[in-house]
C-alpha cells in the first residue's frame, strides 16, 4: 500500500498518473479481498455511445458485482489506434504476487464519424434520436385528435338530435337508411321530379303509412352543421297552406336529404299548354301562389326571398291547390349543379334588374310571379317573346287570339277593360316598390267563370 492509496483493498481508474486516479472504490464491503490468494474475475465494459465505463468484480465461478461506474470520454484521452496490455505492482517492499490466468477482449467498432465527433456524425445521431420521437409524437397527436373528433362528433350528433326533437315546430331528423328504405334505395322508378337542387323521390313510410317526397340534394351546404340545422328549423317553421311543408331532413356523410309532404298532382309545369285545367282551377292556383308569396315576403317575420318562382316549383295537391316549394334553399345551399343561373333564378322568369344588381329581392319574386301568370293564362312558355309582346301591346287583344288561349277557357274581367288590366299590371311590374300585396290586388281583378 502506498501513501496515496485510499486503502489496501480497492479498485481505481487511472488515465495519467497512478497518484492521481480519476475514480476509485474500496472493496472492503464487497466480500472480495485482493490479498486472499483466490482466483478473482474482473469485467471492464466501456460504452462508446454513453461514454460510460463499468467495472464488475467477484471470485471465480461466482456472480460478479458491479463496483464502479464512471463517465469518461476515452477518445479525448487515448488515440484512435491503441494496444491493449497489462501491468501491475504491489508496492515498494513486496514482490509481485498477482498474475493473469486468462483474459479476452472484444470490441464493436463505432462509425469513424462518431469517434471523431464530426458535426455530420452528431447530426445523424441527433436525427436518429429525434425522428423516432417526432414520429411517435405525431402518431399520438393524430390518434388523440381522431379520438377527440369522433367523441365530439358523437356528442354533437346527440346535441343536434336533441335540438331537432325539442325545437318548436322543428323538422324531424331522419336516418339515411330509413329514407333509403322508404324510396326503395332511391330507385329510378321512384323519381317523380327533378328540381334545381336535385331529384325528388316518392317514398312510403311503413311506420305510419304516409306517402312522402324526398328531395336528394345535389348541392352542398354553405354552412356548418349547427348553422345548417338552424336554417332547416327556420324553413320548417314557415307554415302556410300554400307552401310545401318541410317535414324532416337527413345529413349523414355526403348525403343531404329533405323530406316534404307528397303532392299527388305533381308540379304546375306539367299542365301548362294542356286542356286539363279550367279557368276556375287556374285562378285558384294563381291565387294560392300569390298568397304563399305574400306570406314569405310580408307575413312570416323576416322576409324570405324565394329567388326562383316558376311553375316547376309550384306543387299541386289532390284538389289542385297551389303549394310553393324550394323556398329558403337558395340561401342554404351552394347550387353548383343547378339549372338555375348564378343570378339566382331561371331564364325567362328572371327580373331584368337582377342582371345589373346581381341581387334577388321580393320585387324580383313579384316579376317572376307575373311571368307565371302570363304562362298560366296563355299556356305558353315565357321564353316565347311573342307572349310578353302581346301582353304588353295594348293594340292586340290578348284573349281573342285562339293560339294564345287554352281551348275551352273563357274569361270575364271585373276591370274596366283588358287595357285597364294590362296597363295596371305593367305599371306594377315596372315599379321598384312593387309588393306581393299590390300585385295581388292588380292581377286578381280577373274573376273566374266557366262558360
Amino acid at each position: 500500500m502506498n501513501e496515496f492509496d485510499p486503502d489496501g483493498n480497492h479498485i481505481g481508474i487511472v488515465t495519467t498518473s497512478i497518484t492521481n486516479p480519476v475514480a476509485f472504490h474500496s472493496l472492503n464491503n464487497t466480500e472480495v479481498d485482493l490479498k486472499s490468494g483466490r482466483d478473482i474475475e474482473v469485467k471492464v465494459d466501456y460504452n462508446g455511445w454513453t461514454k460510460m465505463i463499468s467495472i464488475s468484480i467477484g471470485y471465480s465461478n461466482s456472480q460478479l458485482k458491479s463496483v464502479l461506474n464512471h463517465s469518461i470520454n476515452l477518445p479525448d484521452i487515448i488515440p484512435s489506434s491503441v494496444y491493449v496490455g497489462f501491468t501491475a505492482s504491489t508496492g515498494k517492499t513486496l514482490p509481485e504476487t498477482h498474475q493473469i490466468l486468462n483474459w479476452f477482449f472484444t470490441s464493436v467498432p463505432l462509425p469513424v464519424l462518431s469517434i471523431k465527433h464530426s458535426s455530420i456524425g452528431k447530426f445523424k445521431i441527433i436525427m436518429m434520436i429525434v425522428i423516432p420521437i417526432l414520429v411517435l409524437f405525431t402518431l399520438l397527436s393524430v390518434s388523440r385528435e381522431a379520438w377527440k373528433r369522433r367523441y365530439e362528433k358523437g356528442d354533437r350528433k346527440e346535441d343536434i338530435e336533441s335540438l331537432s326533437r325539442t325545437g318548436v315546430d322543428a323538422p324531424k331528423m331522419f336516418g339515411y337508411k330509413e329514407l333509403s328504405k322508404a324510396t326503395c334505395k332511391f330507385s329510378k322508378e321512384n323519381i317523380v321530379g327533378r328540381g334545381g337542387f336535385g331529384s325528388v323521390y316518392k317514398g312510403f313510410m311503413l311506420e305510419n303509412g304516409k306517402t312522402i317526397a324526398v328531395k336528394k340534394i345535389s348541392a352542398t351546404s354553405k354552412q356548418g352543421e349547427r348553422e345548417f340545422l338552424a336554417e332547416i328549423c327556420t324553413i320548417g317553421r314557415l307554415r302556410h297552406k300554400n307552401l310545401v311543408q318541410l317535414q324532416g331532413w337527413c345529413n349523414e356523410g355526403k348525403n343531404l336529404l329533405l323530406v316534404y309532404d307528397y303532392m299527388q298532382n305533381g308540379s304546375l309545369d306539367q299542365f301548362i299548354g294542356k286542356d286539363i285545367l279550367d279557368w276556375q282551377t287556374r285562378h285558384k292556383i294563381l291565387t294560392g301562389l300569390a298568397s304563399g308569396l305574400l306570406y314569405l315576403h310580408e307575413e312570416c317575420g323576416n322576409p324570405v326571398v324565394h329567388r326562383d318562382v316558376k311553375p316547376n316549383n309550384v306543387m299541386l295537391d289532390s284538389n289542385y291547390n297551389a303549394h310553393l316549394g324550394d323556398f329558403g334553399l337558395a340561401r342554404l345551399l351552394n347550387n353548383e349543379d343547378s339549372v338555375t343561373t348564378n343570378l339566382a333564378g331561371t331564364p325567362g322568369y328572371l327580373a331584368p334588374e337582377i342582371g345589373f344588381t346581381g341581387k334577388a329581392t321580393p320585387e324580383s319574386d313579384v316579376y317572376s310571379f307575373g311571368m307565371v301568370i302570363l304562362e298560366v293564362i296563355c299556356g305558353k312558355r315565357p321564353k316565347m317573346r311573342k307572349v310578353v309582346h302581346i301582353f304588353l301591346n295594348p293594340n292586340e287583344p290578348l284573349m281573342e287570339l285562339p293560339e294564345m288561349r287554352p281551348a275551352g277557357v273563357y274569361v270575364s274581367f271585373s276591370c274596366t277593360s283588358m287595357t285597364d288590366f294590362r296597363s295596371r299590371t305593367e305599371l306594377q311590374l315596372q315599379s321598384s316598390t312593387t309588393s306581393m300585396e299590390n300585385i295581388s290586388d292588380t292581377s286578381f281583378c280577373l274573376n273566374s267563370s266557366s262558360e
